[in-house]
């Protein structure tokens, strides 16, 4: 029951970022701004989030773990009630600026307190059901968005997201347990997470996100481009995201332990995935067929990124050990900065070169991906090899 609670954080976090992709032609038409302009409110929240959760893991190492996730779910709420008040683009960017520089620590800590939980076999299942919020997200909390953004206006998004979050900070109040600080010293655990092959992890989820978020940050105006949809079309699409994440998720857990280049592999469906977006946009496919094949990439692609979510996360946990904490947020950092790269760089793309370019740009992000996937993977083979025993689970997670 507890994991299903801790499942609430990540799910009011990652709805709290993306409450309002289904509703920003009409946010940007209200600020004054362009659709590329509200775009950046999505990279501001995630580059901000990419500098707070290493530097605020790293300083908070002392405290106790669900203390700080309640402080953390309480600034959302706040920061979300804010946005929904706002009137203006600036006042808007330096709230959302503030709400992902501390939001950041919310997967970090959920995972944290999720694996402390646990038998060290278990830890793949409970870092999917934690991280499953993620992808409860995309099912239910980012449609409800843009169905209720769609409806009453866009601020409506941001004070569904806030009653999200409080409903969050009741439950981890009430149902999640005391959970002990952080054992390792700062320097100490800054050590332990800055090494080989940990950083080729770090790296793979960078890529990860980087190349599927290039085109999902503006899923919006793609379903609109696909399907001349608005606010529920763009819903259902998010559904469907959110499906596939759950599946992916499942998947993940089930393969973390089976040998074989299981990254590589689904570094490599992204790719496709990203470049069916070009081929189907380039392609002019439109109603009912446009629905049909941007839910079918959609379903695709989310299957693929959160299979490898559980997959890296463990591999995180077992290397890291008492700086898990400090792993997470950094793992995280990868994670926002991928969203917040491939956002930046998806908004340069779409105004000077059009929606239909975004999925081969993020196809070639993620090609990068799949090249650092084979070589941890040839290292950790060599390793084998050569008689050493790699600080690895005995699982094909490379």
């Amino acid at each position: 029951m507890v994991l299903f609670i801790l499942m609430l954080a990540p799910f009011t976090f990652s709805t709290s970022a993306f409450v309002f992709a289904g509703v920003l032609q009409p946010m940007a038409s209200d600020l004054g701004i362009s659709i590329g302009a509200a775009g950046q409110l999505q990279t501001a929240f995630a580059l901000s989030c990419a500098v707070g959760g290493p530097l605020l893991a790293s300083l908070t190492g002392r405290f106790e773990r669900k203390a700080l996730l309640s402080f953390v779910l309480a600034t959302l709420m706040v920061a979300n009630i804010a946005c929904a008040n706002a009137e203006s683009y600036p006042a808007i960017l330096v709230v959302r600026v503030i709400a992902g520089f501390i939001g950041a620590l919310t997967l970090p800590l959920a995972s944290t307190i999720a694996i402390a939980m646990v038998p060290q076999e278990r830890a793949p299942v409970a870092l999917a059901t934690v991280m499953a919020g993620i992808s409860v997200a995309f099912l239910v909390g980012i449609p409800m968005g843009s169905v209720v953004g769609e409806q009453f206006g866009w601020h409506a998004s941001f004070w569904l997201a806030a009653c999200i979050a409080g409903i969050a900070l009741l439950a981890v109040t009430i149902g999640v347990p005391t959970v002990g600080r952080h054992p390792s010293s700062e320097r100490q655990a800054m050590r332990t997470i800055l090494r080989w092959p940990l950083l080729g992890y770090f790296g793979l989820t960078f890529f990860s996100f980087s190349g599927t978020f290039t085109t999902i940050a503006y899923v919006g105006p793609i379903v609109t481009e696909f399907t001349g949809l608005g606010g529920s079309g763009i819903g259902a699409v998010q559904f469907c995201v959110g499906i596939g994440g759950l599946l992916g998720l499942t998947l993940g857990a089930i393969v973390s332990r089976r040998r074989g280049p299981m990254i590589a592999i689904l570094m490599s469906v992204i790719i496709l995935i990203q470049a069916l977006y070009t081929l189907g946009l380039v392609a002019g496919l439109h109603g009912t067929a446009g629905l049909a094949f941007v839910i079918l990439a959609g379903l695709g692609g989310s299957v693929a990124l959160f299979a490898l979510s559980p997959i890296l996360q463990t591999q995180i946990a077992v290397l890291s050990g008492s700086a898990a904490t400090l792993a997470f947020a950094l793992n995280g950092s990868m994670v926002f900065m991928g969203q917040g790269s491939g956002a930046a760089l998806g908004g340069l793309v779409s105004a000077t070169l059009g929606l239909h370019a975004l999925g081969l740009v993020g196809a070639g992000i993620a090609s990068i991906g799949v090249v650092l996937a084979f070589i941890v993977h040839r290292d950790r083979v060599n390793a084998e090899r050569g008689g050493e025993r790699p600080d690895l689970l005995a699982s094909a997670t490379d």
